[in-house]
């Protein structure tokens, strides 16, 4: 009886061990897999966000460089009809701004 009632108590603690390190390894195993994930979908949303920046840079930069186009065609414009830029039948800065009392220019 003594025999029988030790060979079940050592059953109970074989299968408890058993399974409480089962249970331990799938909770580690577990867990290095959700750290897996979690870092996964951390990068895909940093390189998402990086990419989705870069993408607004460079429409910003594009936009840049067609005013800077322009900007400079007006220019070469101007600077290769300086004739019609000459004439004095232009507005004069010198006959209507004046000097105000705080030394700004008044619209006279």
């Amino acid at each position: 009886m003594t025999l029988i009632l030790g060979l079940t108590i050592l059953s109970i603690v074989i299968i408890g061990y058993v399974s409480i390190n089962s249970i331990l390894r799938a909770g580690q195993s577990a867990q290095v897999v959700s750290n897996d994930v979690l870092q996964q979908q951390a990068e895909d949303f940093l390189l998402q966000v990086t990419a989705d920046n870069a993408a607004a840079a460079a429409s910003e930069f594009e936009d840049l460089r067609l005013d800077t186009d322009h900007i400079a065609q007006f220019i070469a414009n101007v600077y290769s009809n300086r004739d019609d830029f000459a004439s004095q039948t232009f507005w004069r800065a010198e006959d209507s701004l004046f000097e105000g009392p705080d030394g700004q220019y008044i619209n006279g």
